[in-house]
């Protein structure tokens, strides 16, 4: 007992600090999870549908990582008392929205603030959904308030998306040189890549040294999401280059700077892009993609979920909806756009481009039919049994091509255009296919039929 304590003693102050802060992460994940997820009343008993399904998997592993038997305990045990926590938890989130949003929903859509105080409490207390879908999704313009049930939000993509795709890795997604290379080899369109810029050396793909080319340039970090870190560069000639921000850049400076940033991570550098002209009038001087979502079967087939069209806007350089980029429904049938939205300005919609004035509602993109086959065939080509990926797709003059895929794909960007929640789509019925009901855990590929027709026949 003596050594014991002397050994506590003789742990240094860093040492400390490092043991503390792991007993404090201990103690504070559990709670970060009891308050993060929404519970749900139907957690012991087998789900009969497949939306009471997807409820509980994202409330039961509201974090992909609690795979050990404790931990999925501590995470059982925590759901009780979260049932006590939940009505304050509403009437907390019911006062912040209706501070934010309530007076204007009432000027421009004349829902009285009476039934608008209804509606958030009812989608809290009767439905247990998070009342804030209820103006990020404009849920009082239809006044079905069940609808809420369907949408899901941001916090419960690492549960659901986690745990269906816990047994794959979705590295080589995530590396984008070597994901495209993949694609590349199989045939499929994707964006050139002409060097990378990696640990204070720039490259070709053999690896060998890389000299800028003349033409304008995009550089992005090869493992990043949602336009991290896209710097853009135009070809002047003469060895200069202007970037996004103005700066100009001989040929050897802008080496340097790449260099630079290569210390830090690797940057993928590629060719900029260039808009088909029918859709140009849309992209306010950059580079448009389409955000389509694709699930795979029980019996491998794919099919396109849901698809929505991102515009930039202002001085962006990057069409990303979560730092003020514009998106708008694409109808699967038809590839014709709808409203356009902001992701944080919910009482805000564009029939036109707000920068550019050009027509977006009814507009159709061209290469639609070629686009979808591009995705569905392009999921089965991926390494791995992913149920569902997010794909950005551009459209040139060419036809479409794929600019990068993601594993987690943005919840808030796929249903807030069209005010459609994902499990009004396919992808409720596609989800279900790769879960056992009865244990909630991830089954074969090969066993997810009957799987199926018993949760679908609930």
């Amino acid at each position: 007992m003596q050594f014991v304590f002397s050994q506590i003693i003789n742990i240094s102050e860093g040492d400390k600090a490092i043991t503390m802060k792991n007993l404090l992460k201990r103690f504070y994940s559990p709670l970060v999870v009891a308050w993060g997820r929404t519970p749900v009343v139907w957690l012991w008993r087998t789900p009969k549908s497949n939306l009471e399904f997807i409820r509980q998997i994202e409330s039961r592993f509201y974090k992909s990582d609690w795979k050990s038997p404790k931990l999925r305990f501590m995470s059982w045990c925590l759901y009780f008392p979260m049932l006590l926590i939940w009505p304050i938890r509403v009437l907390v989130i019911t006062v912040r929205q209706y501070r934010n949003h309530a007076d204007e929903t009432h000027q421009l859509h004349h829902v009285s603030r009476i039934a608008q105080i209804s509606d958030l409490l009812l989608i809290g207390l009767r439905y247990w959904v998070s009342p804030e879908i209820y103006y990020m999704f404009e849920i009082y313009l239809d006044r079905d308030i069940s609808k809420a049930r369907t949408f899901l939000l941001e916090n419960t993509m690492t549960s659901l998306m986690g745990h269906i795709n816990a047994d794959t890795s979705d590295l080589h997604i995530e590396d984008k040189h070597c994901f495209n290379a993949a694609m590349s080899a199989r045939g499929f369109p994707v964006i050139e890549d002409l060097g990378l810029a990696t640990q204070g050396r720039i490259v070709d793909a053999n690896g060998n040294a890389l000299k800028l080319p003349g033409c304008d340039l995009i550089a992005k970090p090869n493992i990043g999401l949602e336009g991290r870190g896209l710097i853009r560069f135009k070809w002047l000639g003469n060895y200069q280059y202007q970037s996004s921000t103005g700066t100009l850049y001989s040929t050897e400076q802008l080496q340097q700077l790449l260099v630079k940033l290569s210390h830090r991570e690797t940057y993928l550098i590629q060719p900029r892009m260039i808009n088909h002209p029918a859709i140009d009038d849309l992209a306010n001087g950059q580079f448009c993609t389409c955000r389509i979502i694709t699930g795979m079967s029980s019996t491998g087939q794919t099919e396109v979920v849901t698809a929505v069209f991102k515009m930039p806007t202002g001085d962006a350089i990057a069409d990303n909806f979560g730092a003020g980029g514009l998106a708008s429904a694409i109808d699967l049938k038809t590839g014709k756009l709808g409203r356009a939205v902001y992701k944080q300005k919910y009482l805000i919609e564009f029939d036109k481009h707000p920068d550019t004035g050009a027509v977006i509602t009814g507009r159709e993109l061209p290469c639609w039919i070629d686009t979808i086959d591009l995705v569905t065939q392009a999921h089965r080509q991926v390494d791995g049994e992913f149920a569902f990926l997010g794909w950005d797709v551009g459209i040139n003059e060419s036809g479409p091509v794929i600019v990068e895929t993601q594993v987690t794909f943005g919840f808030i960007l796929c249903q807030r255009p069209a005010r459609v929640g994902l499990c009004e789509t396919r992808f409720s019925d596609i989800y279900a296919q790769w879960i056992d009901p009865d244990t909630l855990e991830v089954i074969s590929n090969k066993n997810v039929s009957d799987t199926l027709s018993k949760v679908s026949g609930g």
